[in-house]
């Protein structure tokens, strides 16, 4: 009888010995998930898209155009410019290579779109300025303008008018670029140049001294 007491207490003890091994281990394994999931969650690999808003920029640039002409101060550009932006693509690879560049498409359109509204703009001076002067309107700001010039408000600014994004070579000289990056514990490093870097909501902020940049998945 001692003796089965006694195997049946080590059987005890060797089942919670067990139990404790199986429990050390699968504690273990959820640290090693735990971190996997975070390190996974604070990964900034995938490609992603900021966009450049370029609005006052080319609000400021059309205005000075109009002052130059009389009445042109009782003409705001921005009443009719949409919101102008420029999409930047950020690609980082998991190899640990990284690209950027202007999507020129979208600068394309932001220019056009700009010299529409600038179109629009010039010919509300013409308006203006025609009334001012007492002469009739009726035929219309834009077909008088068009008579004389042989184009519209829009295509003579296409030719004529300001620059009234900042040049795409400027941007270019400024996102483009591509080459190595490191990232750990929340900071970037592009070639050297260090970030801050924070993921939410599948955005992907960047900071430095120089501001942030918002990027989201493209």
């Amino acid at each position: 009888m001692p003796k089965e007491r006694k195997r049946a207490r080590n059987r005890n003890i060797g089942v919670v010995l067990l139990l404790a091994l199986v429990f050390l281990l699968s504690v273990f394994a959820g640290v090693l998930l735990l971190r996997e999931l975070r390190a996974s969650e604070q990964s900034p690999v995938g490609r992603w898209r900021m966009e450049l808003d370029l609005t006052d920029h080319a609000r400021t640039c059309a205005n000075l155009w109009l002052r130059e002409a009389a009445l042109g101060d009782r003409v705001d550009a921005g009443d009719a410019l949409p919101r102008l932006s420029v999409g930047i693509l950020l690609t980082l690879d998991a190899d640990g290579r990284w690209s950027r560049s202007v999507d020129r498409a979208s600068y394309d359109a932001a220019a056009a779109a700009a010299v529409r509204a600038a179109g629009a703009s010039l010919q509300e001076l013409l308006a203006l300025r025609l009334a001012d002067s007492g002469r009739s309107t009726a035929g219309g700001a834009e077909a008088l303008f068009r008579s004389a010039t042989g184009m519209s408000p829009a295509e003579y600014l296409s030719r004529h008018g300001p620059q009234l994004l900042t040049p795409l070579a400027e941007l270019e000289g400024r996102f483009n670029g591509g080459g190595s990056y490191t990232a750990s514990d929340g900071r970037l490093s592009l070639d050297g140049r260090q970030f801050s870097f924070a993921l939410a909501d599948g955005m992907l902020i960047l900071s430095d001294a120089g501001g942030s940049e918002v990027y989201r998945h493209a």
